[in-house]
């Protein structure tokens, strides 16, 4: 029974790691802690990201990426 709940655990740890690590590259990316992120943000750190692609990414057309918009960009 020990077993399974370390296993449990563990498995839920790992589950947990990808989304932990897009949050972290969320708020490295939102440099002015606005809680979303611009063309501009993006662009400094993935220069190869088109006006387009971002624009694809902006589910909601509010013309900056929510936290989940950068995650599913991000491929999490």
């Amino acid at each position: 029974m020990k077993t399974l709940q370390i296993t449990v655990v563990a498995l839920s740890i790992l589950a947990a790691t990808p989304a932990f690590a897009a949050a972290q590259d969320f708020n490295a990316v939102d440099t002015d802690g606005n809680g979303t992120i611009s063309y501009e943000e993006i662009v400094a750190v993935l220069p190869d990201v088109s006006k387009d692609q971002f624009a694809e990414a902006d589910a909601d057309g509010s013309g900056e990426l929510s936290a989940e918009e950068f995650a599913k960009l991000a491929g999490e």
